[in-house]
């Protein structure tokens, strides 16, 4: 049977400005981190997010009514902890190859039918294209813009410390999560976030997790 789940308390208006202003100020530090301790801060929040997997599913069933060993449970998986730290793997491969090699991985480069560069992002890896055998996604930059661009924070910072609010999906519990780590490590910002009152039962797990 399923439990009711309390709503996190509200955070007051002084704990908020507290908050901010301590991302403020710890947000030229972030900015400036180097790729080695970026790595240290991602391999820590996958092993965080790892550990409560297992619950934060438990919690979003509580919350929908799903029965446990449902098909429906294995969605919760697919749609939270599977995505996520899929995407954390993949951001720490990213890393991993600036940090070798002073670009990102991709599969290959071309060029779109007028003109623009085109970049393969998707299968990265061996393992990615037996788990999703014909699936491929590439990404087509803006016209003038170079493959060289990419990972364009870690050659030119265009800012030396920002702070970002993220207002968390109430959909799917992985988006969330997903919008802060690429704010983190794609644009090297600081977040501060709202959850969304369907799903702000996650709002602990995150924070025990990063």
């Amino acid at each position: 049977m399923a439990t009711e789940l309390a709503a996190p308390a509200t955070t007051s208006q002084a704990e908020l400005d507290r908050t901010a202003q301590r991302l403020k100020e710890a947000a030229p530090r972030f900015a400036a981190l180097p790729i080695e301790e970026r790595l240290r801060l991602l391999k820590g929040m996958s092993a965080g997010y790892a550990r409560v997997a297992a619950d934060l599913v438990r919690a979003a069933c509580d919350a929908k009514r799903i029965p446990r060993g449902s098909p429906l449970e294995g969605e919760e998986w697919s749609l939270g902890p599977v995505i996520t730290l899929h995407h954390l793997r993949l951001l720490r491969a990213s890393l991993e190859s600036l940090q070798r090699s002073s670009t990102t991985l991709v599969s290959e480069i071309g060029q779109t039918v007028d003109g623009r560069v085109r970049v393969g992002v998707f299968p990265p890896s061996g393992l990615d294209r037996l788990i999703f055998r014909g699936v491929r996604a590439e990404v087509h930059l803006e016209k003038g813009a170079s493959a060289e661009s990419r990972a364009s924070f870690y050659r030119h910072p265009g800012h030396a410390g920002a702070v970002v609010l993220i207002l968390g999906a109430g959909n799917v519990n992985a988006i969330t999560p997903l919008d802060v780590t690429t704010k983190l490590f794609n644009e090297g910002k600081v977040c501060l976030v709202k959850m969304n009152p369907v799903n702000a039962y996650l709002g602990p797990f995150l924070e025990i997790a990063f």
